[in-house]
């Protein structure tokens, strides 16, 4: 990369550290609140509070409150045990992994796969 264009990560990246700062911090002084609140409250865009609640909701630092709508319009809220973090950290990446697995196995990726290795494996011995 140019410098001009790490230059420009660079500061991208610190874009989103202190939209993620101002957000977290938002949530800190409200029981709960919806998206729109958020991106209303702390001036955002709507995509840019989505992203940085989707990211503090994935690291666990925040928590579904309510759940309206079929989620459109749920409510999130801060979660103050450490403890309860890791946990719910902990969860997020299992529902990842575990979404992650289920598409492999609709769109059949491991026995694709596992057939990729036992044609090479046979083209070893061969």
């Amino acid at each position: 990369m140019s410098t001009a264009q790490n230059i420009a990560l660079k500061e991208n990246k610190e874009n989103i550290n202190s939209q993620r700062q101002r957000v977290l911090e938002y949530f800190k002084t409200v029981e709960s609140a919806s998206i729109y609140q958020t991106y209303v409250t702390t001036q955002m865009s709507e995509a840019n509070a989505k992203s940085r609640i989707s990211e503090l909701y994935k690291d666990g630092l925040l928590y579904l409150h309510h759940e309206f709508n079929h989620g459109r319009n749920s409510a999130y809220a801060y979660e103050e045990d450490k403890h309860r973090q890791n946990l719910n950290r902990k969860l997020r990446k299992r529902e990842g992994f575990e979404r992650w697995k289920k598409r492999g196995e609709k769109d059949n990726f491991f026995a694709m796969y596992l057939e990729s290795i036992n044609v090479e494996f046979k083209e070893i011995e061969g």
